[in-house]
């Protein structure tokens, strides 16, 4: 079945390119780019925008969006509550809180989906822990 919750995987590629403002308190950040999708999914175009706050030295709250427009018709996604939207546009957006201590990063955030078909399964809490070398 084409598209299940949990199926055999898929290759992604995204290119694109950011730019970050910084002022004083707080960091703008702007993107776009192209993701190359392989097997059933279609190739998509991606938009993002961040606002960073800061008071800490090493600490950021965040909120971001992030605008995915699927390329082509290879699948019509009705809802189906128990898959993955193939080839979409889906809005995505998160707010939390990163925590920067070298060598270590502490991410925690929460990401909602409000547009899009059956993007209720992609609504999550994130922890990312990451070490530098």
């Amino acid at each position: 079945d084409d598209g299940v919750f949990f199926d055999d995987g898929y290759m992604q590629l995204d290119i694109g390119l950011n730019y970050k403002w910084q002022m004083e308190t707080s960091q703008l950040e702007l993107g776009g780019g192209y993701i190359f999708r392989n097997e059933i999914y279609d190739n998509m175009y991606r938009a993002n925008i961040g606002i960073y706050f800061t008071k800490v030295e090493n600490a950021h709250f965040f909120i971001k969006a992030n605008y995915y427009q699927s390329i082509g018709n290879k699948n019509k996604t009705e809802f189906i509550a128990t898959k993955f939207p193939i080839d979409n546009t889906i809005l995505n957006t998160s707010f939390g809180l990163n925590v920067f201590f070298e060598p270590y990063e502490l991410q925690l955030d929460y990401t909602y989906v409000p547009y899009g078909k059956n993007v209720w399964v992609m609504n999550k809490l994130n922890v990312n822990f990451h070490y530098f070398l």
